[in-house]
């Protein structure tokens, strides 16, 4: 079995109101979304050359829902499920699924408790959840494809990835592109590492 999952990514901080470099905001996209476009690339003679081979892309719940200060983080994200849906088209000859697996409950991933220093991490979810979520999205049959899933849809449709929070989101997350003016609030995310001698992570 040929598997990629495309889960790299990074997050950088945008608002419009403030000067910004363009780099800023093509290096995101380069490596939240192109990078992703170019390793399907590099992969598929491997995953052509695999019975029943599969991509799984990992996008978040800011595809759909605008954060303060994640414009270019979720337009790299929405950019991925329209990635997966028109590779899962191209590459269904071929016997390659694609499908998206969109985290939208909180998940204490190393990235995002850096990037959230100020926020309460209590009832985040613990990467082995979402990591159970994505193992069975690969153990779908080959037909299983284009498919764009919401963590929180899965857990309740599929009765998987148990909560092991004591105070679970019960609030359904969106499933449509947000549309119209959303309320003003103050962000929790931070980059973990201002200055340009190191990594940033998401």
């Amino acid at each position: 079995l040929g598997t990629l999952i495309n889960n790299a990514g990074i997050m950088r901080n945008l608002d419009l109101n403030q000067s910004h470099e363009l780099t800023d905001v093509t290096l995101e996209l380069a490596v939240n979304l192109c990078g992703p476009v170019q390793m399907v690339q590099a992969f598929l003679p491997g995953l052509k050359a695999r019975p029943d081979a599969l991509i799984v892309n990992v996008s978040s719940v800011a595809a759909l829902y605008p954060h303060p200060s994640l414009l270019a983080y979720g337009i790299s994200k929405i950019g991925l499920e329209r990635l997966t849906v028109d590779a899962a088209r191209q590459l269904a000859p071929a016997n390659i699924a694609v499908n998206c697996f969109r985290i939208d409950i909180a998940v204490a991933s190393e990235g995002f408790v850096a990037n959230t220093p100020g926020a309460d991490h209590s009832n985040w979810e613990p990467s082995a959840v979402a990591a159970e979520g994505i193992v069975w999205m690969v153990r779908q049959p080959p037909t299983y494809s284009g498919h764009r899933e919401s963590m929180y849809a899965l857990r309740h449709r599929e009765g998987i990835m148990a909560t092991r929070i004591a105070h679970p989101l019960t609030e359904a997350p969106p499933t449509e592109l947000f549309d119209g003016l959303v309320p003003l609030t103050d962000s929790y995310f931070e980059e973990p590492y201002p200055d340009d001698d190191g990594p940033r992570g998401a």
